[in-house]
């Protein structure tokens, strides 16, 4: 448990130091009603939804949820599961379909930017089913 909170730690660390020292860039989330949205920031997507930075061609769009085997509460697991999720990065012409998920990919880097996940919720309960449209992805968008 020490180990993963100095991991979160130093990983909060590394994302300030890299947020003071580039440019952001807004990008503005049609599910925030047009709120502007800088990158290393968090983002926030909602499932089927696109976040859009008109002025530099970029979008990101929420496709579908791969995976969901997080281990509910209210029941004991041996493993903590995870949750995987397909996202579509259009640069101008230039699309790349990729997935992010909490345990096995939580980065990757296509078309010059990063994603680190950071969460989706809801957070799968005991004998409470979620409807796939209620699902919303936390990330972290960074320019290479």
């Amino acid at each position: 448990m020490k180990n993963l909170l100095f991991f979160l730690y130093l990983l909060a660390s590394l994302m300030l130091v890299v947020a003071c020292s580039k440019e952001k860039e807004p990008i503005a989330d049609a599910s925030l009603k047009g709120g502007q949205i800088t990158l290393n920031d968090t983002l926030t997507i909602g499932y089927q939804t696109t976040l859009v930075d008109e002025a530099n061609h970029l979008s990101l769009t929420f496709d579908s949820l791969s995976n969901e085997s997080r281990c509910p509460i209210g029941v004991v697991c041996f493993w903590q599961g995870n949750v995987a999720v397909k996202l579509t990065f259009k640069k101008g012409n230039l699309e790349y379909p990729f997935t992010l998920d909490s345990y096995f990919q939580p980065d990757t880097s296509v078309g010059g930017y990063d994603f680190h996940f950071l969460d989706a919720t809801p957070y799968p309960e005991f004998d409470k089913p979620v409807d796939v449209s209620e699902y919303r992805v936390e990330l972290v968008m960074m320019k290479d």
